[in-house]
């Protein structure tokens, strides 16, 4: 029974700190109205072996987080507007065309980094996606 007890009390521990990362993370993205300058932002995309996109940009646009969980991409001249979320201490993003999970890289005060390395098959191709962003806080 001890041996249970002390097990219950661990998991409920981890699963506390867990949960503390997780609304830091949030606390920080949204601190100072949530906005972000784009400082790096990379994407590759490799379909069946072969590289199809591979870019590298800086200080491209900014991100936007709202406490509502709402936001706005500015980058490349466009706009995209998500919502999102962080769970489990991962960053969860919506587009229109679904949704995508990154791994918080690093969370300071002034910088915010991610990144996902993806790998699914469509229609019968093999894909692999790599995609990192480096955020530096606006002033």
């Amino acid at each position: 029974m001890k041996k249970l007890f002390f097990i219950s009390l661990v998991m409920l521990i981890i699963g506390a700190t867990a949960c503390s990362k997780d609304k830091q993370y949030t606390n920080a993205l949204i601190k100072k109205e949530g906005k972000w300058l784009i400082s790096s932002h990379s994407y590759k995309q490799v379909v069946n072996g072969a590289t199809q996109t591979d870019l590298s940009v800086v200080n491209s646009g900014y991100i936007e987080f709202d406490d509502e969980g709402e936001g706005e991409q500015h980058e490349g001249g466009t706009t995209k507007e998500f919502t999102w979320h962080i769970t489990d201490q991962k960053l969860f993003v919506t587009y229109n065309d679904g949704l995508t999970q990154y791994n918080v890289k690093k969370n300071s005060k002034n910088e915010f980094a991610f990144d996902r390395d993806d790998s699914y098959t469509l229609n019968g191709s093999a894909y692999q996606v790599k995609e990192s962003y480096v955020l530096t806080r606006a002033n």
